[in-house]
Parts: C-alpha cells; sequence; structure tokens
C-alpha cells in the first residue's frame, strides 16, 4: 500500500506543475490512446476531471507502475520533456533500496549467496 500511495503522490506532484493548458492537453491525448494495450481512459471522465482525478483516473485504469509510465509517455507524446524526465527520475530515486545500520552481510547470508560490505 505504501508504494500505491507513492506513487499516487508522484503522479500528483507532476500533474500539479501542469499549466490548465497543458492539463487539458495530457487529458485530451489521454482519451485518445491506448497504452500497453488497456483501454484509454473515456473521454467523458476526464472531461471535467481536476488534477486528483485525473491522477484516480490513471490509476484506477492503468495500475500503480503502468499510471507513471503512461503519465511518462503522454508527456513525451506532447511535448513535455522535461516534465517527463523529472517524473522518471523522481521514480528511480523512489525505487533505489535504502541503506540500513549495517550494511554488511552475515556470514551466514553471505554462503547462502549474498554479498559482504
Amino acid at each position: 500500500i505504501e508504494s500505491f500511495v507513492r506513487i499516487g503522490d508522484l503522479l500528483l506532484r507532476a500533474l500539479n506543475v501542469l499549466s490548465q493548458e497543458d492539463l487539458k492537453r495530457f487529458q485530451d491525448k489521454l482519451s485518445h490512446s491506448d497504452f500497453e494495450g488497456k483501454c484509454n481512459i473515456p473521454r467523458g471522465l476526464l472531461e471535467n476531471a481536476n488534477r486528483i482525478d485525473t491522477k484516480n483516473l490513471l490509476m484506477k485504469f492503468y495500475g500503480g507502475d503502468n499510471a507513471v509510465n503512461v503519465t511518462i509517455d503522454v508527456f513525451t507524446q506532447i511535448n513535455l520533456r522535461a516534465s517527463a524526465a523529472k517524473l522518471r527520475e523522481e521514480r528511480e530515486k523512489g525505487k533505489k533500496p535504502k541503506v540500513t545500520e549495517n550494511p554488511r552481510v552475515s556470514p551466514r547470508a553471505a554462503a547462502a549467496g549474498g554479498e559482504t560490505g
């Protein structure tokens, strides 16, 4: 659930920086495109959708990580390459494993195939 919430936050941050015109272009492209074999979001659902509604529709139709992929793809198609790059970068930043206080692996774990630090 935490990653699902985090993905929703990422999407909302990305949509929040769009101008109203760019949001409309994004929604228009979203309603006319078929992504990864999934149906597009019907135009009627996007017509009066605000940024939060749009984020929720992305999550509902495409699921967590795919919603981010679709958003990056649409940003690229409508020439919002900087927004696409920023979203891609923030997603990758969020995927990095957290460093523990003692990153060394125990000898037992190392014997089982883990790495020692």
